[in-house]
């Protein structure tokens, strides 16, 4: 059963699971070159903050919108992080972005 969400809370949800799996991606960045206690404390924080999000945003819309939502948001999270910590981004990371953000859109549109 669907409940309907504050558009306003629905979009901090989504902007929040998607940082929490950001958070846990760079946990696994940091685990990848050292395991450490503060590399798998991002992983369980972010996975766990993703789950708890995910649960209540489920439901309130339908799964495509929601996770396509914050795939994209995470998308840009990550390419933020990445960009931070290389400096620059390419071309085929920025045509990844824009293919993502452009899929959103349409999905959002047929919705």
């Amino acid at each position: 059963m669907l409940t309907q969400l504050n558009p306003f809370f629905a979009f901090f949800l989504v902007a929040g699971t998607a940082t929490a799996y950001a958070v846990a991606t760079i946990g696994m960045k940091l685990a990848s070159v050292g395991p450490t206690p503060a590399a798998y404390g991002f992983i369980m924080v972010g996975l766990i903050g993703a789950v708890l999000g995910e649960i209540i945003l489920l439901r309130s819309a339908s799964l495509t919108v929601i996770y396509i939502g914050i795939v994209v948001f995470e998308s840009l999270l990550v390419l933020t992080y990445a960009t931070y910590t290389s400096g620059h981004l390419n071309m085929p990371q920025l045509l990844g972005a824009a293919l993502v953000i452009g899929g959103f859109a349409v999905v959002t549109m047929t919705e």
